[in-house]
């Protein structure tokens, strides 16, 4: 028989266990390096998010999100926001406020300036945003991630709308290798450490990679021996 205190915890907290499954989770976002960025070469980092069953997950990807320490430093001035793709004006929307990480998503690229300190296009940092996207996806052929790329300014239409396609990542249920469908020019890169590039293989051929390591998150999903997660 049950005690009294475990009858009330299970009587408090049984409407919370029923009604949601929410908790940290994680979503990948191009990193702003700055003044230490390198044309052509887009880093990724993992950032912490809280969701209720992934509803609206893919709008994190284009939240902003600070430094870990402190603002950026460049020769005119510094910069707080680490996320490239919210700093560049570009906004991930599910079309359904439930949907989850593989319904259709609209990205919207706003009329903003590039900044003066970086050496990206549009261009890079929507690409790098889309494989965000992937990588927060189970792309497949049997249930594709469904992009459309919705632009504030007439003039870039025409550079952003070969991004708006059907997007496949992963083997379907039948198991067969599948051809990732191409982001535009890139490429991503893994390095020795585990951190993945966007690669522009027009704007970066070589597939160098910038002299500063993007910043990494330090968290963990681990759970101690007693239970705690840490």
């Amino acid at each position: 028989m049950k005690s009294p205190i475990t009858l009330f915890l299970l009587l408090l907290f049984s409407p919370f266990l029923r009604a949601t499954n929410a908790g940290v989770t994680t979503v990948t976002q191009p990193v702003n390096l700055v003044g230490d960025s390198l044309a052509g070469c887009i880093p990724l980092t993992s950032a912490a998010c809280y969701a209720n069953y992934d509803y609206g997950i893919h709008r994190m990807i284009s939240a902003p999100q600070p430094f870990l320490h402190e603002a950026k430093s460049w020769a005119k001035g510094t910069e707080s926001n680490s996320n490239l793709a919210s700093v560049f004006g570009i906004e991930v929307r599910p079309t359904d406020g439930t949907s989850i990480r593989n319904e259709p998503v609209e990205i919207h690229i706003k009329d903003w300036a590039i900044p003066a300190y970086s050496p990206h296009s549009k261009a890079e940092v929507l690409a790098a945003t889309i494989h965000c996207l992937l990588q927060s996806s189970h792309a497949t052929p049997d249930h594709p991630l469904d992009i459309k790329v919705i632009t504030e300014n007439k003039e870039d239409q025409s550079w952003a709308a070969p991004f708006t396609k059907k997007y496949v990542r992963s083997p379907g249920q039948d198991g067969l290798p599948v051809t990732p469908t191409p982001v535009g020019d890139s490429v991503v890169i893994t390095d020795g450490f585990g951190v993945c590039y966007v690669i522009s293989k027009k704007l970066n051929p070589k597939g160098l990679m910038p002299k500063v390591a993007p910043v990494i998150l330090p968290f963990s999903f681990a759970e101690s021996s007693d239970g705690i997660l840490l």
